[in-house]
């Protein structure tokens, strides 16, 4: 059963932001890390790093860009809250 998804204020002003093409990509992305958190994250480690993340590669105007989607579980961990969008910086 795929985990829930819930939005920060941070990660809805992030995929707010982001161009139509690219943030359909996101939401695909989302959708996969909702139905298989575990396998497609990287656990926070150490102490600046407070949340998990999910990296993919995605072509936008015709860069292949890193995508950063930063995240963490729900307290009764039935869903996983989107904290931020991360872009390389142009």
């Amino acid at each position: 059963m795929p985990f829930g998804v819930e939005w920060a204020p941070r990660g809805d002003d992030d995929y707010n932001r982001l161009p139509p093409l690219l943030a359909s990509r996101v939401l695909e992305e989302i959708d996969k890390l909702a139905a298989n958190p575990l396998h497609l994250s990287r656990p926070a480690k150490g102490p600046n790093q407070l949340y998990q993340r999910h990296v993919f590669l995605c072509e936008h105007d015709g860069e292949e860009v890193v995508v950063t989607i930063v995240f963490q579980y729900s307290q009764d961990e039935l869903s996983i809250e989107i904290m931020g969008i991360g872009l390389p910086y142009r």
